[in-house]
């Protein structure tokens, strides 16, 4: 009965469409800012230009390539030109510093100059990792423990993780045909209950629950075998590259409010994108990175 429901409203939502000329007037472009810091990595930052939701242009059209970006360190007054590398990208030479506060100020003919600053975050080292499995008649359930000490803090964080399988291909009399490997990212998910929410291959959470203490975040993902009508193939896990990042909080309220407006029912009002950007969009954030591999 629900998904009858469900497939009339369907029909419904979809098929009555009206077309309707709209007289109001559009909202002038702003420059929106793509910029997370990496500590001690070169910071590289993204700038391109909002599009009205009426409007005819394609993504490709709102890079901005020709603008003004600079870098300030406040806490040793440094500022610096990012260089533009086209394709909106903008970078710098001098590595980001952890718990540091920076500024940013981008400015182009035709828009508000934009600006906004952040303080980076402490770097947060992921000490160990560790894995189990549980298999069962199609797939094997794979378990992934991160192991670190949180900071007496607020912190937000994200995991990732990279597998490396080992694929062999057999022919109908089971001889092998071909050996390879591959890295994969996993879609990853978590039933602790600090887990927050997931987007793309990353899953999110806070030390609400465990602020200050020795922390381990567990993972699950399934791993398939596939068979098909010519070769079996088989793949085993080899090995694993699992990545911790701390974020600063507006990073994660980014982040999380994309993961808000792409939600599965039709009827859900949209959410408005987290941004910390003066006079524009976007986001000017920090994320620190540790990696083990097992």
């Amino acid at each position: 009965m629900n998904k009858l429901f469900f497939f009339i409203a369907s029909l419904l939502l979809f098929s009555c469409e009206k077309e309707i000329e709209y007289e109001g007037e559009g909202k002038a472009p702003v420059l929106v800012l793509d910029g997370i810091l990496v500590n001690h990595s070169d910071p590289m930052v993204k700038l391109s230009r909002s599009v009205f939701f009426l409007s005819n242009s394609s993504p490709s059209n709102t890079v901005i390539s020709d603008a003004s970006v600079t870098l300030t360190n406040i806490d040793s007054g440094t500022e610096y030109v990012l260089t533009s590398s086209g394709n909106g990208y903008y970078h710098g030479s001098d590595p980001i510093t952890p718990n540091t506060r920076y500024r940013i100020e981008a400015s182009r003919q035709g828009y508000e100059t934009i600006s906004s600053e952040t303080t980076t975050v402490n770097d947060v080292v992921l000490s160990a990792i560790d894995s189990s499995s549980i298999p069962n008649q199609f797939n094997r359930l794979f378990f992934v423990n991160y192991k670190f000490t949180d900071p007496q803090e607020n912190n937000f964080y994200a995991v990732k993780l990279s597998v490396e399988r080992e694929n062999t291909y057999y022919d109908n009399s089971m001889n092998v045909i071909d050996i390879d490997t591959t890295l994969v990212s996993e879609y990853i998910n978590s039933t602790d209950p600090s887990y927050a929410f997931g987007y793309g291959e990353t899953a999110f959470f806070n030390d609400y629950s465990f602020n200050g203490e020795y922390k381990i975040f567990s993972t699950q993902f399934y791993n398939y075998t596939y068979f098909t009508q010519e070769a079996e193939e088989t793949n085993r896990i080899i090995g694993y590259s699992a990545t911790l990042l701390n974020l600063s909080e507006d990073t994660y309220k980014y982040f999380k409010s994309i993961d808000k407006n792409q939600p599965f029912d039709p009827f859900s009002d949209p959410v408005n994108t987290h941004t910390n950007v003066k006079n524009g969009l976007g986001i000017f954030g920090s994320v620190s990175s540790s990696i083990v591999e097992l």
